[in-house]
């Protein structure tokens, strides 16, 4: 697809790690690495919501949103991967 046929129009929801067992210089460089890559989506003219996940609970971090309304690219493993919930995200949320 050539860059004039790109959809920019698409939500994003980033889900970030934010561990409150990481140092306070980690917890920085992650905000300021989520920083970074919302000021990018958003320069291509993507509306970007950030969604820090600090537990596994992660039912309650995406209840509000509806999954057939937003894309969720893959940064990084989260908490609930390993614990064998991943299953709660599902298919329609990752690319």
């Amino acid at each position: 697809m050539s860059a004039e046929g790109n959809r920019t129009d698409l939500p994003v929801l980033m889900l970030h790690n934010l561990d409150p067992a990481w140092l306070s210089g980690e917890i920085e460089e992650a905000i300021q690495g989520v920083q970074a890559m919302e000021s990018a989506l958003r320069a291509l003219g993507h509306p970007v919501t950030s969604v820090p996940i600090s537990d596994a609970d992660l039912f309650l971090r995406l209840r509000d949103f509806d999954p057939d309304k937003y894309i969720l690219p893959k940064l990084s493993d989260f908490p609930f991967e390993k614990s064998g919930e991943k299953h709660l995200l599902g298919d329609r949320y990752l690319l």
